[in-house]
Parts: C-alpha cells; sequence; structure tokens
C-alpha cells in the first residue's frame, strides 16, 4: 500500500468491457490501473460499456453494417455509449480510460481523471490516407470533431494521462505521459540464447482489431516477398490469429498463454501497422524481451526517441546480417526509457497523480 494512503477511498473505473476481460494492449492498460489503484487502498468499482471480448470480435469479423460505418467513421459513435452509460449513477471520483466515455465521466463525477490510450482525433486523420474521396471527408470530419472534444476535456478533467509519447506533445504541458507497462523489474524478461539454424521472424497482436488485421495483410503482401531471400521462418501468434488466412512458409501459433513463449521462438519482432493510434506496446514487448524490432514508421509514432532509434526498418533490416542481431537493452538510452514501461514505474506514477490531483474531496 502507498504510503500517503491512510483511508479507504473508491473509484469509478469506466473502460471497454472487451478490455476488461483481454489481455490485450488496452487491457493490459486497464489492469494496470486497477493494480495500481488497488495498492494505493483504493476501492475500484468497474463500470464497462461496449460488447465485451468473445462477442466483440464477432461483430467486427460478421456485420457488414459495421464494417460500412468504419470505412466512413473510423473512431466509435459516442451516443451509444453515452445511451448505455445513462442508466448508471455517477460518482465523486471517475477515472475514464477510454474517450468515449470521457465526457460522460467529467459530467458525472466531483474530480474526474480521463486516459487517453490513443487520441480519436489522430487515429481517424491516420484513415485518411487509405480512404476514397467520400470516406476522407467523413474521416477528415471526425477527426475535427474529436480533436475539440480532446481540447474541452483536457480543460474539464482534473488529470489527463496518455499512453503515447507523442499524443502527450499534441496534447501540451497539462496532460502527463502514463505509458502502458510491458514487464516488471522485479521480472526482467530473460535474454535469448537462441543460435538457429534458420532466422524466424514473428508478429504478435490483436488480430480482431482492425489495424493489425490490416498489418498482417501487409506482411504477407508486401514485406513477406521481400524477405523471401533470406529463407527465414515466420511465425504469428495473438488473438483472432487462428482465423488468419494460411500461407506457404507462414506457422501460426494462435494464441498463446504467455508472450514469453512466442519472444523465444523469434530473432526479430516484425510491426508492419500502417493504421491506427496511439503508442504500439509490443514494439517495445519485444525489445523488453531482448528482441529487436523491425518496424513501419508508423509503428514508432507514440514511442520515447531512443527505443524509435533502437527499431530498424525494413530497408535497414535487408541491408544488415541478420545472422548478428543484437540486444537493444544493451543501449543505455533504451534500458532507461524502457524501464519507464515497467509495472513498477506505472503504479508510482499513479500513485503520484492520485494522491496529487483526485483526493481532494475526501470530505464528500
Amino acid at each position: 500500500m502507498c504510503a500517503s494512503a491512510i483511508m479507504q477511498d473508491d473509484v469509478q473505473l469506466v473502460s471497454f468491457k472487451a478490455s476488461l476481460e483481454r489481455d490485450d494492449g488496452g487491457g493490459r492498460r486497464v489492469r494496470a490501473f486497477q493494480r495500481a489503484l488497488i495498492d494505493c487502498g483504493v476501492e475500484v468499482n468497474e463500470v464497462g460499456v461496449g460488447a465485451g471480448a468473445i462477442s466483440g470480435s464477432v461483430s467486427r469479423n460478421d456485420s457488414v453494417i459495421r464494417q460500412l460505418k468504419r470505412r466512413l467513421l473510423p473512431v466509435p459513435l459516442r451516443f451509444p455509449i453515452s445511451r448505455e452509460l445513462a442508466p448508471v449513477e455517477g460518482s465523486v471520483r471517475a477515472i475514464s480510460l477510454c474517450p468515449g466515455t470521457h465526457r460522460w465521466a467529467i459530467q458525472n463525477s466531483v474530480e474526474c481523471w480521463v486516459d487517453y490510450p490513443d487520441l480519436w482525433s489522430n487515429y481517424a486523420l491516420n484513415a485518411i490516407g487509405e480512404r476514397g474521396l467520400v470516406s476522407r471527408g467523413t474521416c477528415s470530419a471526425q477527426a475535427a470533431v474529436w480533436r475539440r472534444r480532446e481540447r474541452l476535456e483536457l480543460g474539464e478533467a482534473d488529470v489527463v494521462t496518455v499512453a503515447s509519447w507523442t499524443d502527450k506533445t499534441r496534447l501540451g504541458a497539462a496532460a502527463k505521459w502514463l505509458p502502458t507497462p510491458t514487464h516488471s523489474r522485479k521480472a526482467i524478461p530473460r535474454r535469448q540464447q537462441r543460435r538457429p539454424d534458420k532466422l524466424s521472424l514473428g508478429m504478435i497482436a490483436n488480430f480482431y482489431y482492425p489495424p493489425n488485421r490490416r498489418a498482417f495483410d501487409d506482411l504477407i503482401g508486401i514485406w513477406l516477398p521481400r524477405l523471401a531471400h533470406l529463407d527465414a521462418v515466420l511465425v504469428i501468434a495473438g488473438f483472432g490469429s487462428e482465423s488468419l488466412p494460411r500461407v506457404p512458409g507462414v506457422e501460426i501459433l494462435g494464441e498463446v498463454r504467455d508472450v514469453d513463449e512466442f519472444y523465444d521462438r523469434v530473432d526479430f519482432a516484425l510491426s508492419p501497422i500502417l493504421l491506427g493510434g496511439g503508442m504500439k506496446v509490443k514494439v517495445v514487448e519485444a525489445m523488453a524481451f531482448g528482441v529487436p524490432v523491425v518496424a513501419s514508421n508508423h509503428s514508432l509514432d507514440g514511442l520515447p526517441p531512443a527505443i524509435q532509434q533502437a527499431c530498424l526498418t525494413l530497408d535497414e533490416f535487408l541491408r544488415s546480417d541478420p545472422l548478428h542481431r543484437h540486444d537493444p537493452r544493451m543501449r543505455t538510452d533504451v534500458a532507461e526509457e524502457l524501464d519507464q514501461f515497467t509495472i513498477e514505474s506505472f503504479a508510482t506514477h499513479v500513485a503520484d497523480l492520485w494522491n496529487g490531483r483526485m483526493t481532494l474531496s475526501k470530505s464528500v
């Protein structure tokens, strides 16, 4: 328990239901908040919105209407979330972990902390380059709407945190950088001792998430032909990976019980992501396991400078000798930045923000 937590407190924690149920990037962030608050003596009351992990993944794959809506308006609409939250009673303190629930949390609490796993305005902007004329217009309009909302929320919330280093710059000094934890200082992933007779390249992701599914398509259609001369094994894992199309020379592991099963099998992690927003957790996670990363430029958005510089672009990787891979953690600047992504660092920052900004109304 935090030394400064003298009395029991409580908070309403609002999130997507899927993030409460599934250990993807969003789920990891939600659980980190839960653990950190409990360590500070806070009673956490969960409020989930949207579809759960299983039903949500089915609707994303099967609903034509949903696919059309996402084509025109890539960011979730706020009014269905607001309608779902309408019967929920507010509280003295609320922490909203989903941009779509920030407005409700601000209006229905005395003190409010809003957290941005990603900025939905930026997510919509990123989608513009992939769209036709009509879709580009609707994406641009939705980005403008969310940009106004983000500015308003920045001034109205008591605490504003972001997962992305770049999003902190976009929002300004009032926003605090709170990176999603990928590992613990107490259990630093061991360095690999692989001496493979064949190079192994891998991608792990939540493939129910459309930008990751698009990244798989680009990996197979664009990256794989350029990697063919390496005669490497390509390994794919993560939520929804078992439903991906089978491709010769590509091994699909499906969902793995523990990510170290995946990282023990690969020499380089691949991140060919072109869409989406926020921080790419899997880039940091791979480095925390001592696995070098080959990444698209978009995959680097949201990461601090040394970690960005330690990644290889596809062109750089093709010019290098892949059999002489390096452990990125051996760079002092990378190791220091990776420490910001530990569970302990996250808990310390949450405790400082909670005790500094969210304890003013204990007498209410």
